[in-house]
């Protein structure tokens, strides 16, 4: 049986790792729009929803690697990936999470949020689409988004040649 405690973990601890995706998203667009130049990245691409973070990522890379394109399949294998993610992500962060004893009791977590498409597909502000996970299955979401993140540092390193930000050195 699930308990509160768990879901609240377990919510938080995707959480942050739909954020360190972001972070890795941020940091290879900024690498590819300004090189070393870190800041002079961040403040082109700050206000980019991550969608177009990514797309922006697939452009550039065929612009920069264009007598490479093994180097540009590996960007486009991850940023489809993560795009395949986002979804996910948005249901995650921004759904409203039910935390009732009975689906406590099944392992069940259930989420609700409201569904633009349906709402205008029924000409109605009031469409609320609901969703139900498994403690195994927020668990494998949590896998994912690590093992995509892992990916993301690979690729980092590759095409910057260094180490990524906040990496250890001693390890």
């Amino acid at each position: 049986m699930l308990t509160r405690h768990d879901v609240l973990l377990m919510l938080g601890e995707l959480a942050a790792a739909f954020a360190q995706l972001e972070y890795w998203v941020g940091e290879l667009l900024c690498y590819l729009v300004a090189g070393d130049k870190v800041l002079t990245g961040l403040l082109v691409t700050r206000a980019f929803s991550l969608r177009r973070k990514l797309d922006l990522i697939n452009d550039l890379a065929r612009l920069r690697y264009w007598r490479a394109p093994e180097r540009q399949r590996k960007v486009e294998q991850l940023t489809s990936r993560i795009k395949q993610i986002i979804k996910m992500r948005n249901l995650f962060i921004h759904g409203i999470w039910t935390l009732r004893p009975p689906d406590l009791r099944s392992d069940t977590i259930r989420v609700v949020d409201r569904d633009a498409k349906a709402a205008s597909a029924e000409n109605t502000w009031n469409a609320v689409r609901e969703t139900c996970y498994s403690a195994s299955e927020f668990r494998k979401t949590k896998e994912t988004v690590l093992e995509v993140i892992g990916d993301s540092i690979e690729l980092y390193r590759e095409i910057t040649g260094s180490q990524a930000p906040g990496e250890d050195v001693s390890a």
